[in-house]
């Protein structure tokens, strides 16, 4: 006869073999997308919203799992950015322009994009922001909860070529789980169902 121990075990498994194979919970490309592929890509920005803390070390999970998949020639993280506007006026100028409007406007400029295109030779911006990064009480149970939106942009038009979003929710009764493993399973399924 099987323990209770066993049976929780298994139980466990399965729950971790379900999530990571489940597709993430939203995802829409442009009819462009499927002829869409960019050889440079550049994570220009991470709205961290009140999650400052988690920044860096998301940054450093979303270019690391963008670099390991071998899909683009060139990998920008925002540093690299920073460093090339303060080099450049014109591209600090245009870059600064076209992140206003996209963050206050929700409006891609594709004159802005196109310049900063031609300025730096990058073919493709993402954009991350967190949607979830916290512990909490849902129904009784305790559960650790990370979510994220990306956004996927051509340069040479402006246009958003994929937007996706995803959460891992976990309960847990004693130990709670590492909120930065939830994460790098969320990175991991929405860079796998990035265009690219």
């Amino acid at each position: 006869m099987v323990s209770r121990a066993w049976l929780c075990i298994i139980s466990l498994l399965t729950c971790f073999f379900i999530l990571g194979c489940a597709s993430i919970r939203f995802s829409k490309e442009a009819p462009e997308a499927k002829d869409f592929h960019p050889q440079t890509l550049a994570l220009i920005a991470l709205e961290a919203g009140g999650y400052e803390g988690v920044k860096e070390p998301l940054e450093e999970m979303i270019l690391g799992e963008l670099k390991r998949r071998n899909w683009f020639r060139q990998v920008w993280g925002p540093g690299e950015i920073y460093r090339l506007m303060e080099q450049n006026e014109e591209i600090r100028r245009s870059m600064g322009d076209y992140l206003a409007k996209l963050r206050q406007l929700n409006f891609s400029d594709g004159e802005l994009s196109k310049k900063i295109f031609s300025l730096t030779g990058m073919e493709a911006f993402l954009l991350v922001s967190v949607d979830f990064w916290y512990y909490t009480k849902e129904a009784g149970e305790n559960i650790a909860k990370v979510g994220l939106t990306m956004k996927l942009y051509d340069t040479k038009t402006g246009k958003q070529m994929w937007k996706g979003g995803h959460h891992q929710a976990v309960s847990y009764v004693l130990m709670k789980p590492e909120l930065t493993n939830l994460a790098k399973e969320v990175v991991k399924q929405m860079i796998g169902v990035m265009p690219h």
